[in-house]
Formats: structure tokens, C-alpha cells, sequence
């Protein structure tokens, strides 16, 4: 399965590419600042504060895929990547 993900990844253009890695270190981020004892609506505010194009939308995906991560990326692995981005739809 994971093989498939990545053949279809890789053949995608540089720029949609760019787009996912930038979801990826923003959710990162959100979830490191939850984990840091921020509370949501203020991670959220941080999150808008330091990304273009953060939208209402965009936060409730955050929201959303924050729930669904299991604990372990939240644990103490620092520098820890997250294998997905934000769910599929706009992110404006």
C-alpha cells in the first residue's frame, strides 16, 4: 500500500509537492504547539500568524486531523514527520 502512495507521489508535479510538504509542517506544527500545552484556538491563531493562506477551513481540517492522529506522533519523537497531510479537499 505504501509503495503505491509513493509511486503516485513521485509523479506528481513539483509544485503539488511543494504544497503537501508545506500541510505536512504546518500540521506538524499545530500538533507540537497542542502538545506544548497551547490551547486550540491559540495554536490556531499562532498557526495563522506564521502561514499565508490559513484559512477557516484550513484550521478545521487541523482540527480534525489533529483528532485523528494517534498519540505517538504526539510523543516525544522530535523531528518526527507525519505520513499525511491534511485530508483530502481545498486548503483555501
Amino acid at each position: 500500500m505504501y509503495e503505491a502512495i509513493a509511486d503516485q507521489y513521485s509523479r506528481k508535479a513539483a509544485g503539488i509537492k511543494e504544497e503537501a510538504q508545506r500541510r505536512v509542517y504546518i500540521l506538524d506544527e499545530y500538533l507540537k504547539l497542542l502538545e506544548g500545552g497551547f490551547k486550540q484556538k491559540r495554536a490556531l491563531e499562532i498557526i495563522k500568524s506564521r502561514y499565508q493562506g490559513v484559512s477557516k477551513a484550513t484550521s478545521w481540517r487541523l482540527v480534525e486531523a489533529s483528532r485523528k492522529t494517534s498519540a505517538p506522533i504526539l510523543g516525544s519523537h522530535s523531528g518526527t514527520r507525519l505520513s499525511r497531510p491534511f485530508p483530502h479537499g481545498n486548503s483555501s
